[in-house]
């Protein structure tokens, strides 16, 4: 280990790793430090009189980096998180080698290509479970979400006339579509259908998996206009709602796409279509369904639920007739591609705002995210060499080729919009996530490099970035603060020697600001990525690519409100509360209970006693000014049921509208039910139908 001044330098196998001066944060105060070495062990110099009972918080965190370790060629598409922080990844391979675990769903190779999908403990080190997933055709994950029973739902594009398919599902037909090669190798000679597949938590099974689509390729997204970055035509999105429905939004080129009469375009326009639907949690029905599109062609790439559960979708398109509304932010289409973002009710009836969103050149947005408060985070690409696009931005870097913007959420007002890049109108990065954390501040990552026409060569980093310099093909993160003032993070990331990408899909930040990403990586057999000590596999063990994977913590100083209930209690048993919040260890927080039966307690770890039988919501409120977000609060439901019979609450809807029954908040597998009667119900025998009366 060598010292200059304040940069360490670390000799590796695959080249010297440099650490520059950190930065760091007490109490949202900045500390000075620097590095001190002994020896051959690094610490840290700090300033006499900080705080040493008071949480220091140095830089982001590498938690780990990884390999699959794959002997044969597999690369990275998607990655997810849970509520305890494990990291998800899915990837495809091409054939035996991928390293699964015992007593997972699949652990045989079936044929062309699967998707795999992995599930990492909290330090990268093990497999709590993987698996492959797919038929005898070829198949690609492109988006995985889980729920707060860690079960994992994973969309697919497949082209198998044998996709693993449940009892009672929606669709257990193959619909196929026309010729189609995706990403050069992966072929679907037969066309394409969704496969939306939810395994158990342990991964050894399937709750439920199902095809989705119409006679037409579904789920590649192939009009040449909007393809502008490598794997564009593996994109689209998957997200669960409050009541454990599934919401998917991507592209069809399918007239005949399964839609519902009730949805806010159930007609489709000519060309590539978008789509939105929504299915039961045990993807048996779907509860609604619609196109999105107009006379050119059409693409959702992204989809978010709001505060109060309106969706957001955001994409591409080449249609100069989208029903945008009278007073968007750009109520008519700009020119050549644009991007657009909509706002649809919850029940897929209304299309209650939307605008295009670009330049007269090339423009797409590819990822939509909300705040707490329902403001509205694009981001996107743009070829556009002038300063359009920048307004009310601190930060900036004219006329780069990539855009952040915040909306209001009735899409009618440009809060801020910047941009950032190398050159005017160059894009640089494929983007590949975004989020916005507890305290608005807002993070993203993308990958650069000749696969794309892109480069990270010059792109802006930060002095406390993990990487400061990169041969113009690697991943790139960045952060900014809420108003668009002040860059706060910004690094490379990846190996010296490989083009790190990833062959289309969504990675996922969750809202702590920790990122989980999917990378394809080491591609013509090399181990350059910088993976962590003791992680799975430090080498990639196949002849070409590996399914990478990365976890990195920004500390952010927030609160966070969760706690632990059963889902289900039988009176006159008690119920005790664990509180599970994320709170800095600076922090001295207080504690707001409502049981939702009029009593409360300030306690962090309460018990209570139900009275009578119920469905009841419960509210924490966890507050410390000194966090950057002041407080946070949650609410959960839990059913009080007697020994013998219950009634559950009366639900009101409208005639021709269906609605979930029931505790949708209970696991899928491990108990039994019975509906009597079972008269328009989707299935009897599990905890939250959907009825359907005529």
């Amino acid at each position: 280990i060598k010292q200059n001044d304040s940069i360490i330098i670390i000799p590796t196998t695959v080249g010297d790793l440099t650490l520059k001066t950190p930065r760091a944060f007490q109490n949202n105060i900045e500390i000075p430090i620097r590095y001190k070495v002994k020896k051959n062990n690094i610490s840290f110099d700090l300033p006499e009189g900080y705080d040493k009972n008071s949480e220091l918080f140095i830089d982001p965190d590498i938690m780990f980096c990884s390999y699959s370790g794959a002997t044969t060629d597999n690369w990275g598409y998607t990655a997810t998180y849970d509520r305890e922080g494990f990291l998800y990844t899915g990837g495809n391979s091409f054939g035996m080698g991928y390293p699964t675990t015992l007593g997972a769903y699949d652990t045989i190779f079936n044929g062309n290509v699967d998707a795999v999908v992995s599930k990492y403990d909290t330090t990268g080190s093990y497999l709590i479970y993987s698996t492959y997933l797919g038929g005898s055709g070829y198949e690609v994950p492109i988006s995985m979400v889980t729920n707060d029973l860690n079960e994992l739902y994973v969309l697919t594009i497949t082209g198998s006339s044998n996709y693993p398919y449940s009892t009672g599902c929606y669709d257990s037909t193959f619909n196929g579509g026309t010729n189609y090669t995706l990403t050069y190798v992966i072929l679907y000679p037969n066309g394409s259908d969704l496969g939306i597949t939810a395994f158990s938590p342990d991964g050894t099974g399937l709750i439920s998996s199902t095809y989705l689509g119409g006679t037409g390729n579904d789920g590649l997204n192939a009009a040449t206009p909007l393809l502008h970055n490598y794997a564009d035509d593996a994109r689209g999105e998957i997200i669960l709602g409050r009541n454990n429905e599934v919401y998917i939004a991507g592209s069809t080129y399918s007239n005949d796409f399964p839609v519902t009469a009730n949805s806010f375009q159930p007609t489709p326009s000519l060309g590539q279509k978008g789509f939105v639907t929504c299915l039961d949690r045990y993807l048996s029905q779907i509860i609604w369904s619609s196109y999105f599109d107009g006379g050119g062609h059409d693409a959702i790439y992204s989809i978010f639920l709001g505060r109060h559960d309106d969706i957001y979708i955001a994409g591409g398109t080449t249609s100069n007739d989208l029903s945008t509304s009278s007073n968007a932010i750009m109520p008519n289409f700009q020119g050549n591609v644009d991007g657009f973002v909509a706002r649809i009710s919850n029940n897929g009836a209304f299309l209650n705002a939307c605008t295009y969103f670009g330049t007269p050149q090339y423009d797409q947005v590819f990822f939509v995210r909300t705040d707490k408060y329902d403001n509205v985070y694009i981001y996107g690409q743009s070829n556009n060499t002038t300063n359009l696009l920048v307004q009310n931005a601190g930060w900036y870097i004219p006329s780069g080729g990539q855009f952040i913007t915040k909306l209001n959420k009735t899409l009618n007002t440009i809060q801020w919009s910047t941009r950032f890049g190398t050159s005017p109108g160059f894009i640089n990065l494929s983007p590949s996530a975004l989020t916005v954390d507890y305290c608005n501040n807002i993070y993203l990552s993308g990958w650069g490099g000749s696969l794309n026409q892109g480069s990270t060569n010059g792109l802006p980093i930060t002095s406390d970035a993990f990487q400061t310099t990169t041969d113009g093909n690697d991943f790139y993160f960045l952060s900014i603060d809420q108003d668009a003032t002040t860059l706060l993070f910004a690094s490379y990331f990846g190996g010296n020697i490989s083009m790190e990408h990833v062959d289309g899909g969504t990675s996922r930040f969750d809202r702590l600001g920790r990122l989980y990403q999917s990378i394809c990586a080491g591609c013509g057999s090399n181990s350059d990525l910088p993976t962590t000590p003791g992680a799975w596999s430090n080498t990639n063990n196949s002849f070409n690519c590996n399914n990478g994977v990365v976890k990195i913590d920004f500390h952010l100083p927030a609160i966070v409100a969760d706690f632990i209930i059963p889902n289900i209690v039988c009176l006159p048993d008690s119920v005790h509360f664990v509180n599970n919040s994320h709170i800095p260890t600076t922090s001295n927080p207080t504690f707001h209970w409502d049981f939702g039966d009029g009593f409360s307690s300030n306690l962090k770890n309460p018990t209570h006693y139900y009275s009578n039988a119920g469905v009841y919501t419960i509210t924490l409120i966890v507050s410390d000014i000194t966090s950057c977000n002041g407080s946070d609060t949650i609410q959960k439901i839990i059913t009080v049921l007697n020994n013998t019979i219950d009634t559950l609450s009366d639900i009101m809807f409208c005639l021709g509208q269906s609605a979930n029954i029931g505790i949708t908040s209970l696991p899928a597998q491990g108990l039994t039910y019975l509906w009597t009667p079972s008269d328009y119900l989707s299935n009897p025998n599990i905890s939250d139908p959907i009825a359907n009366p005529p």
